[in-house]
């Protein structure tokens, strides 16, 4: 028998890992897949609000029901501390000693296989499939070829290459939407109906009335890691410029914690929010990619955390700008252009202008902008246009340009 064998956290079970499943079956001609939910993963903390391992281990069956071509193995679960692979080859080759072991891993973990307890043991147990995107990213697929080399010539082991397009989404990427309330759009029915039940990933927790440090918890768990001093710059920037301008400084914190809170979604799951929160008609995905989260952390901005219109609106505004921009919008749209990661050339006379000049660094930055995307042969946002054309009419009469 040729059994495939697919492990992870599965922190939840999404459709993309049992279409990943389906399709290495269909491929490597596999009787059966095992579908082994990890108890400990060796090489990461599993997110804040995970279910206990037995909650992974159900709704993974429950994502499985239908497909028996997938079981779902409690063996991980069975056994104390981390889950290493080789651990479970070995106890999966005392059930399974004469067939054809197929150890499934997408790219990212391919890629770090040499970094795995005891590859050599590994490779001398199961044949070692790598599914990914062909034709996607040459730079990966180089790296993976090195890594194939690796394997084959360090480790004695054999590769299989299989292309599969299935979805992309990712379980980090199912928590961030269980969060935006949108998880019944990435989730099977049952899996979904039993994380409400548990209140798995906080999903029973209410958002609304956060403290300023609160929301920044909560808020910055939603974010990639490497996005995180960009938000926590814009937020200090933010609040210099509300003091130095009058405006309410906890007001701007929170326009800034969450400008960019749904940011890390990709455009599949950026159109389910759009959809969600009655603002599909705003966004223009495929033209201007670069603008949906602003619409999408807007609205997540008011019906997930409560925040006011005020908020809402500087957030909303924060990429393209608009005409007749209010103060705060104003502070949030430069806070963005200008916070400390920034380093483009002139960024520190941007800076500088900020506080002596609100309008005349909206004007010039709008121009700065302008001047870029149409460097780079980009779609201008019509917003953009008209923000510009209207600060630079209101910097003409006040006699600044």
């Amino acid at each position: 028998m040729k059994l495939g064998i697919l492990g992870g956290s599965f922190n939840p079970p999404h459709p993309g890992h049992i279409r990943y499943a389906l399709g290495a079956a269909e491929h490597l001609k596999l009787d059966k897949v095992l579908m082994v939910p990890a108890a400990e993963p060796p090489h990461k903390k599993l997110a804040d609000g995970s279910p206990k391992a037995e909650d992974r281990l159900e709704m993974c069956r429950l994502a499985a029901y239908g497909h028996p071509i997938i079981e779902v193995s409690d063996i991980e679960l069975l056994r104390e501390g981390k889950s290493y692979t080789v651990d479970t080859l070995r106890e999966i080759r005392k059930s399974y000693p004469n067939d054809e072991l197929y150890l499934i891993m997408g790219m990212d973990m391919f890629l770090s296989f040499d970094k795995w307890y005891m590859p050599e043991t590994i490779c001398s147990m199961a044949t070692i499939v790598m599914a990914c995107r062909e034709g996607k990213d040459n730079f990966r697929l180089e790296r993976a070829d090195m890594m194939e080399k690796k394997i084959v010539s360090e480790y004695g082991g054999a590769v299989v290459r299989i292309p599969l397009d299935y979805i992309e989404m990712s379980s980090t990427t199912v928590r961030r939407m269980l969060v935006f309330d949108c998880g019944e759009y990435c989730l099977n029915k049952d899996v979904f109906d039993h994380i409400k039940k548990i209140g798995a990933y906080t999903t029973g927790k209410s958002r609304k009335g956060l403290t300023v440090d609160e929301l920044r918890h909560d808020a910055f768990s939603l974010h990639d890691e490497k996005r995180l001093p960009h938000v926590s710059g814009c937020e200090e920037t933010a609040a210099k410029l509300a003091k130095h301008w009058g405006v309410n400084e906890e007001t701007a914190r929170r326009a800034a914690i969450l400008h960019d809170v749904t940011k890390a979604v990709k455009l599949p799951q950026q159109l389910i929010l759009a959809e969600r929160y009655g603002i599909i008609h705003k966004i223009d995905a495929k033209r201007f990619p670069t603008v949906n989260h602003a619409f999408t952390a807007s609205a997540v901005a008011q019906h997930v955390y409560g925040e006011s219109e005020e908020v809402c609106s500087a957030i909303r505004w924060h990429t393209t700008g608009r005409e007749k921009m209010s103060v705060l919008e104003k502070i949030i749209y430069l806070a963005d252009f200008i916070e400390p990661t920034r380093t483009f050339d002139g960024v520190e006379n941007f800076r500088e202008l900020a506080y002596k000049d609100l309008d005349e660094c909206l004007c010039r930055s709008l121009e700065h902008s302008l001047n870029y995307l149409a460097g780079r042969e980009v779609d201008i946002h019509p917003l953009t246009r008209q923000a510009y054309e209207f600060a630079a009419a209101k910097c003409e009469r006040k006699g600044i340009i």
